[in-house]
């Protein structure tokens, strides 16, 4: 049995590592507390619940999933649930909310643990979010239907435990009274400008992200045991096997480099996954639209509390379906229930905040935040019928960096903030920050560009930004001052500000380009720059130029045109204090943060030899290349 022990304590540790980021994020090499609580003590309370291992919970096609609940100590009569469906093991995907359900065990909440189609001891074939509609509307409705039920169910989770709310909340099963979805990128599809396909793409280049991702956790197939087994039996086979695949260590940065794309994970001798398919198709295929993704245009039927954070995967994506569904909801009630907290760390990292939170390199202060008593009142109004005043807070809750604080607005953006613009120029060049490029309220007078090369075979690196589950890369906010130094990276920056700006909200990027290829890629990063001209990433973008004009159709560069490309939006906030400057990076990739553009104009999954580009980047009253940013 300690060897059994031993097995579940590393396969949660090898979860953790490949799905959080590194210890810079935090104050210490090892934490200890999360959401202001030792982690021992919550471990100890889900311990000591009454737990039933490998329950089958009927799908309306017959498929059987698996489910562990655990019980409060209380007697079983009408008790509110909240419900957790993950891809992930049970230890993994407890140990990040070990103190949310410690606490809601004492408040008197069923914890029910499910596992989605196809994964472990659940039937059926794993594809990606397979399942988060219907067979979360059937998980529900069996739990409604215990007697042990008080028929009210919440739902929670971050990342994938996350991103199968959303189809969920589409289905408005009357049961499903409350979700609170944490850093759930990637169960959009699209929603205003943002066309990502579950955050495969960004801008129409795919997010290498992925790779990383499905190699350790998309595993299509794996080994079944009858279906005649009972649970005694089951739980007694589970002590032996778990079914998580036994993933060689390969070097990722290496191997992501391998053409052509569409044999990736062949390559490293991967097994089948959605990646082998995902990767072969266009951001407008129409094979997208069969994934479980939730789309602009679904209503949702649930109150709900998202959760994010400024560093995480799909940010500006979220924010913007939080806002659509504030318009589109299904009922009043749903509308007007629609709220929002903004943290300033990375992927699924709440709770890790300290006095002086570091994330990446940069110290923003004390970002510790109340999440524990959110959640459980959040919960305690909507599946208990009490009244605690959650619905009276204000409807955005966000932690402005810089100025280190948290803030309250009822509108996102805040509707105080007005629309700033500083234009692109320079001199002598702007190749990397020992140029001349800078950023002016006033558009240029004369005619101007700035020329670099992209050569795919050598990409920027990158380095800091919104990375998440990519061993090798470290994400955050990180000084950019060494990379800044490449002359295939054009750098922009404001003289030092006179008085002190606050930007929150979007920021949006447009640059005119040409070029001697077809396609290529625009790559943007926003930077604040310190007295000690230390420049921090803020957010970044990119846009495949090929769809400047939309995603239904591609459209091609002719040589020596000047062509109109916005990138982004972006999103942030952020405190400029006097003496500091704003500043954009632009070049044509950020590897492996964004799949390399081969420059061809083909489809670049199926291609080896890149073309290198000469791309130009102008900057006139003709050509008035820009950023936007909303300043208070």
């Amino acid at each position: 049995m300690k060897l059994l022990l031993v097995v579940k304590l590393s396969l949660a540790t090898v979860f953790l590592q490949a799905c959080s980021p590194t210890s810079a994020d935090t104050q210490t090499n090892k934490v200890r507390t999360r959401y202001g609580v030792e982690v021992a003590e919550a471990k100890a309370t889900v311990k000591a619940a009454e737990r039933i291992r490998q329950l089958r919970i009927p799908m309306r096609d017959g498929t059987m999933l698996n489910a562990d609940i655990l019980f409060p100590q209380m007697p079983k009569a009408k008790l509110p649930t909240i419900l957790i469906r993950t891809p992930y093991t049970f230890d993994g995907e407890t140990s990040g909310l070990m103190v949310i359900l410690a606490r809601l065990l004492d408040e008197g909440y069923v914890i029910m643990l499910s596992h989605e189609r196809g994964r472990f001891y659940s039937e059926g074939t794993y594809t990606f979010l397979n399942g988060a509609y219907k067979d979360g509307f059937d998980t529900v409705d069996w739990i409604v239907n215990q007697s042990w039920s008080s028929g009210k169910v919440g739902t929670i989770g971050c990342s994938s435990s996350a991103e199968n709310q959303l189809g969920l909340a589409v289905m408005d099963h009357p049961g499903h009274v409350a979700m609170i979805p944490m850093a759930p990128g990637a169960g959009i599809g699209n929603v205003g400008p943002y066309n990502e396909q579950g955050n495969f793409y960004r801008g129409g280049a795919w997010q290498g992200l992925w790779f990383a991702w499905y190699y350790r956790n998309g595993a299509r197939y794996k080994p079944a045991f009858p279906s005649t087994l009972n649970r005694a039996e089951r739980e007694r086979l589970s002590q032996y096997f778990d079914f998580k695949p036994k993933v060689p260590k390969i070097d990722m940065l290496e191997a992501v480099h391998h053409l052509p794309l569409k044999d990736l994970m062949a390559s490293v001798k991967a097994l089948p996954s959605d990646f082998d398919d995902f990767i072969q198709r266009l951001p407008n295929d129409p094979a997208w639209d069969e994934q479980a993704f939730v789309r602009e245009g679904d209503q949702f039927g649930v109150p709900s509390l998202w959760v994010f954070s400024w560093y995480d995967i799909a940010t500006p994506m979220n924010i913007a379906y939080v806002n659509h569904q504030r318009d589109i909801a299904k009922t009043v009630v749903d509308r007007e229930n629609q709220f929002m907290v903004v943290g300033p760390t990375r992927h699924c990292q709440y709770g890790k905040e300290t006095a002086q939170t570091i994330v990446g390199e940069r110290n923003v202060g004390d970002a510790r935040f109340d999440y524990l008593d959110l959640f459980v009142d959040w919960f305690d109004y909507w599946l208990k019928g009490k009244e605690n005043g959650v619905i009276n807070r204000a409807k955005n809750t966000v932690y402005t960096m810089g100025s280190n604080k948290w803030q309250e607005f009822e509108k996102w953006p805040p509707q105080e903030t007005e629309r700033k613009v500083y234009y692109l120029n320079s001199t002598k060049g702007a190749n990397s920050r020992k140029g001349d490029g800078v950023l002016s309220a006033s558009q240029p007078t004369m005619q101007g560009t700035d020329k670099f090369i992209y050569d795919p075979s050598r990409p920027v690196p990158s380095h800091g930004g919104s990375i998440c589950c990519f061993k090798g890369l470290v994400g955050g906010a990180l000084d950019q001052s060494e990379i800044e130094l490449r002359e295939d990276i054009l750098v922009y920056t404001t003289p030092p500000f006179k008085e002190g700006m606050e930007v929150s909200g979007s920021i949006e990027v447009v640059l005119y380009i040409s070029s001697n290829v077809p396609d290529t890629d625009l790559t943007v990063k926003v930077l604040v720059v310190d007295s000690n001209d230390k420049a921090y990433n803020l957010d970044d973008s990119i846009q495949r130029v090929r769809y400047r004009n939309g995603y239904e159709t591609a459209t091609f560069m002719a040589p020596g045109t000047v062509y109109k490309v916005s990138v982004g939006p972006m999103v942030t906030s952020n405190y400029f204090h006097k003496g500091q400057r704003l500043r954009i990076e632009i070049s044509s990739s950020n590897f492996p943060r964004y799949g390399r553009n081969l420059n061809t104009g083909g489809h670049n999954f199926d291609e080896t030899k890149p073309m290198i580009a000469h791309n130009t980047i102008h900057h006139s009253k003709d050509y008035p290349s820009h950023i936007s940013i909303s300043v208070r």
